[in-house]
């Protein structure tokens, strides 16, 4: 995740972005300690956008890459549970 610092009416990055990112890309942003709601209505509401959204398009090489990332977090959580429970022996 990259933070970004808003100031004079731009954003400003707090590390060099990738470089598979394209010029005028869109990207959504978050302010800064924003918690998910567990209010019903909420979930609802975001459901209703997520569905009205349609399905995720993929640009060339991104599929690959989602799903290789997904294997290595799994990779890893499951090593981190495997040392955690070697180390309560």
């Amino acid at each position: 995740m990259i933070w970004v610092v808003y100031r004079d009416g731009l954003f400003y990055p707090s590390e060099p972005v990738p470089s598979d990112w394209k010029e005028g890309q869109r990207f959504t942003l978050l302010p800064d300690g924003l918690e998910p709601s567990d209010d019903p209505s909420d979930i609802a509401r975001w459901e209703s956008q997520m569905l009205q959204s349609g399905q995720l398009q993929f640009e060339s090489g991104e599929r690959e890459k989602f799903h290789n990332f997904m294997a290595e977090a799994d990779r890893d959580a499951k090593e981190s549970v495997r040392r955690s429970m070697e180390s309560d022996r």
